[in-house]
């Protein structure tokens, strides 16, 4: 797979998700890239798409460095795997928390199923691709080709680099929040790791595939198109960053679907818009993208509530029979969860505890990004 294929740059399990220029240490960059004016452009046209309103007493993610709080444990462990260089540590991360996760079933190739620490976290159903399905997503793919325009910065960047456009909702920086970007890269990987098996099995051809008139603006990956990737690992970002800033206390049970109530939070917005991005670009059918975001908010609660310690998490059921054509973005989603078509369900953990490696980077990512309620005011953007 490329580079221009893959998403955020992940060669294989080993990169860290292409942030450019890390290395250095001289340039100033954003959380998943060297900052540039394209960079700039198209979190700007994002943050255009995203926000409803900028008032003074909106609440606010606020980052910063915090001596007490939650109180990380330097454990022997934690000590030996701190001492590693960052690439030998990645692999540390993600063998943990690829245990955590129990083998695919990938038998079915009409549905997806994800189970994790003895729980079934998600289950969907895929139909077959008719006419009249075709037609219609089809349609969803010409209209919204209009778009691309206004969209192109933001469409050529996620191609490589979607941590930059979270990173400016929650001010992450690898100083500031080294732990937290960790977990987040880790995140990224185990996307990759959880969705080709599905997409190989699926097998789902891409839009260009029925019709060359389609002509995506950026290269058309080579794998199949269902679920989306970018969606799987935009939402399952979103829904550990909405956790992390959002659970008070380690034995809460985070319920993802709480960001969707009311005005939904930033972080659920960015992903929506990331994933709809490769439906205006024409790589993806709506519907790859409803079946990726169902994969990660499953992935993101169920990684909250197993780090935290919390006893329970959630199970995410779609049937993609009951969406037909329709369009996808954030107020479809919104509309998905509270008519019951996309349904959660608590789930007991507990046959696969987690390391102790990864609750104690969970505590200093707590520490490290704190959300505030500002004003008085409500729930965290």
């Amino acid at each position: 797979m490329s580079v221009l294929n893959g998403r955020n740059g992940r060669n294989g399990r080993n990169g860290r998700n292409g942030r450019n220029g890390r290395n250095g240490g001289s340039s100033i960059s954003h959380a998943g890239g060297e900052s540039d004016f394209s960079v700039s452009a198209a979190i700007g046209s994002t943050m255009e798409g995203i926000i409803q309103s900028w008032e003074t007493y909106i609440p606010r993610y606020i980052t910063k460095l915090v001596e007490n709080g939650d109180d990380p444990k330097d454990s022997p462990a934690f000590m030996q795997f701190e001492a590693m260089e960052g690439f030998f540590r990645d692999h540390i991360v993600d063998y943990n928390i690829d245990a955590l996760f129990e083998r695919l079933d990938l038998l079915d190739k009409h549905s997806i199923k994800l189970k994790g620490g003895g729980a079934d976290l998600a289950s969907v159903v895929v139909p077959a691709m008719d006419q009249t399905l075709l037609e219609n997503q089809m349609k969803v793919i010409r209209a919204r080709a209009v778009e691309r325009g206004e969209r192109l910065e933001e469409i050529v960047l996620q191609q490589t680099d979607t941590l930059s456009f979270f990173g400016a909702i929650a001010f992450l920086d690898e100083v500031r929040t080294p732990w937290t970007l960790t977990l987040l890269d880790a995140i990224l990987r185990l996307g990759t790791y959880l969705e080709m098996p599905i997409k190989h099995s699926i097998a789902a051809p891409r839009p260009i595939d029925y019709n060359p008139k389609v002509q995506p603006i950026v290269p058309t990956p080579t794998h199949g198109s269902m679920p989306s990737g970018h969606a799987v690992e935009a939402f399952a970002v979103a829904a550990f960053l909405d956790g992390l800033c959002n659970t008070q206390e380690p034995w809460n049970i985070y319920d993802a679907t709480s960001a969707f109530t009311g005005e939904p939070r930033m972080f659920m917005r960015l992903a929506a818009r990331i994933s709809e991005n490769r439906t205006i670009a024409g790589l993806h059918f709506p519907r790859d993208n409803f079946a990726g975001a169902v994969m990660g908010l499953s992935i993101g609660e169920y990684l909250v509530n197993a780090l935290s310690g919390a006893p329970h998490t959630g199970k995410y059921v779609c049937d993609l029979c009951d969406f037909d054509g329709s369009d996808f973005g954030i107020f479809e989603l919104v509309n998905a969860i509270t008519s019951n078509n996309i349904s959660r369900s608590n789930e007991t953990i507990g046959a696969t505890p987690p390391h102790e490696i990864l609750t104690e980077l969970w505590l200093r990512a707590r520490a490290e990004l704190r959300g505030i309620k500002v004003y008085g005011g409500g729930v965290l953007v």
